[in-house]
């Protein structure tokens, strides 16, 4: 006889979607950071490494730790320090650096599916880490966001 495997339903890129979603929550308490990270963690390991980029993972998971410690630490200076901006700057920077790195694997895993609408959610997140002093940040963090979790409900 047969042993049959107990398969799933939740394909990586419903994980990616969750922790597209769940992620930027993680302003509200470090457990939807955690948990967010980790789904999309998850969700782009099982991507890229079904389109033949599984040496991204790694480079993936630095961006995504990057851009999470820069963001809760962002968050414990707003809380402990008020807007002091040489140490914002700092962890814009360290924010900005990780949200560059994830970019580059959205934008590898974007043509090799022929999925654009990825690539540009990557580069608005880029421009909106870049633009966040100018008080306008927000929008193209948020257009990102969207755009992503847009191409992977999509996918």
């Amino acid at each position: 006889m047969q042993e049959v495997k107990k398969t799933t339903n939740l394909e990586p890129q419903t994980f990616a979607l969750a922790g597209t979603l769940i992620l930027p929550l993680g302003g509200l308490h470090e457990v939807f950071a955690v948990v967010g990270g980790l789904a999309l963690m998850y969700g782009m390991a099982g991507l890229l490494e079904r389109s033949s980029l599984g040496e991204l993972k790694k480079t993936f998971g630095l961006g995504l730790l990057l851009a999470i410690v820069g963001g809760l630490w962002a968050k414990h200076v707003l809380d402990s320090y008020g807007f002091d901006i040489k140490r914002l700057l700092i962890t814009a920077f360290v924010s900005g650096v990780g949200l560059y790195i994830q970019s580059r694997c959205y934008s590898a895993l974007a043509r090799a599916k022929g999925k654009e609408i990825l690539e540009l959610g990557g580069i608005l997140l880029v421009i909106g880490s870049a633009t966040f002093w100018f008080y306008v940040g927000f929008i193209p963090l948020s257009l990102g966001v969207l755009l992503i979790a847009y191409s992977f409900w999509r996918w």
